[in-house]
Formats: C-alpha cells, sequence, structure tokens
C-alpha cells in the first residue's frame, strides 16, 4: 500500500511518458532528517532501446538526476532473444535499490582498504577525494584545492553521510553522497565507464 501511495504521490514529478519500468523508493541520503524519493525509470518501446533515468526527489524537485541507455546491459550479450533481454533488463532495474545504501567512511568505497591520511591529487587514483576534485573541477571551479577537498570529503564521513552505489549497465558502476557544504550530491567513486 505504502508503495502504491509514492507511486501516486510520485506521478506528477514522473513525466508524462508511459514507462517501460519504474520503481520508487524513500530513503533520507541527504541527511536532513526527511526522506527523498528515489526514482528509477525506463522509457522506451523494447527493452534494446531505452532511456533509463534515475532521479534523486526532495520538496518536488531534482536533486540528482543521471540518465543512461539499456544498450549497455548488453555490452557483453549479442543475444537477439527479446524474451531474455526483457528478463535481464528488469532484473537489472528491480536490483537497483536493493544493496546499494552504505555509510560514507574513510575507506576504499568497495575493497574496504584505508584511505591515506594525506591526499595528493592524482587523476589515476580510486580515491573519492579525487572524485571530489574531479566534480569540482567540471563545475567550472578550476584548479581544485586539496585542503578544500579534504573538508568536503572529511564533513561527509564526519556525519554519516549515506552513499548509494548503483550500477548503469554491464561493468559500469558509480557512487554518490550528499555534500551539505556544496548543497549537492557528489560522484565519489565510478568505475568502468567510457571516458572515466
Amino acid at each position: 500500500m505504502l508503495a502504491g501511495l509514492i507511486l501516486g504521490l510520485a506521478a506528477p514529478l514522473l513525466g508524462q511518458d508511459a514507462a517501460w519500468y519504474s520503481r520508487v523508493v524513500e530513503r533520507d541520503l541527504t541527511g536532513d532528517g526527511q526522506r527523498e524519493i528515489l526514482e528509477v525509470r525506463a522509457v522506451g518501446e523494447t527493452s534494446d532501446d531505452l532511456t533509463i533515468t534515475f532521479r534523486v526527489i526532495a520538496d518536488g524537485r531534482d536533486i540528482y538526476a543521471t540518465e543512461w541507455d539499456s544498450r549497455a546491459y548488453f555490452t557483453d550479450d549479442d543475444s537477439g532473444d527479446a524474451e531474455r533481454r526483457d528478463a535481464q533488463v528488469r532484473s537489472a532495474l528491480a536490483e537497483f535499490f536493493d544493496r546499494g545504501f552504505a555509510p560514507v567512511t574513510h575507506t576504499h568505497p568497495f575493497m574496504g582498504t584505508p584511505l591515506p591520511e594525506a591526499w595528493r591529487p592524482n587523476p589515476e587514483s580510486d580515491d573519492p577525494r579525487e572524485w571530489i576534485a574531479r566534480e569540482l573541477r567540471a563545475a567550472g571551479r578550476g584548479d581544485v584545492d586539496a585542503a578544500a577537498v579534504t573538508a568536503i570529503w572529511d564533513e561527509m564521513v564526519g556525519r554519516g553521510a549515506l552513499g548509494f552505489s548503483f550500477s548503469t549497465g554491464g561493468q559500469e558502476r558509480r557512487r554518490i553522497a550528499w555534500s551539505p557544504r556544496l548543497g549537492r550530491f557528489l560522484v565519489i567513486w565510478s568505475c568502468c565507464e567510457p571516458g572515466a
């Protein structure tokens, strides 16, 4: 019943296109004590031609959104079997929220090894601070001060921010967490994405 209520309340936020797949859950990802709506939605006619959108919605507005194409789920599979492709995408999307939530800590997001105390910018690093610096540079902040990046990261860890990890198909994964200092989500780790 709660899921139906959530879907009913979120329906005006979800757009007008009929969805091939849609799932909504509520979690407090910002740490403000209020639950945000997390939505994954696939729009299109067939499982191999879907536009998939993940959104985090608070107070009726997107505070995070990303989009990818369902073809990413078939990078290692050339099967022409539509039924098998449908099942593969539905399974991947059904598991989207099942195990992606974990507190942000001073360890590697997926390997659990401790991060070095001092951070020195290194574009090849899996250190979440490097991903934060990339996000800040992409936002037009130019050279990013290592102390400022460390302060953002330490605040996330210190307040026990809840990170969310998700897959966008194949080997592609990313992890996001809310920065109260910046008032936005930041990618704090990503793997195996083209261009990453």
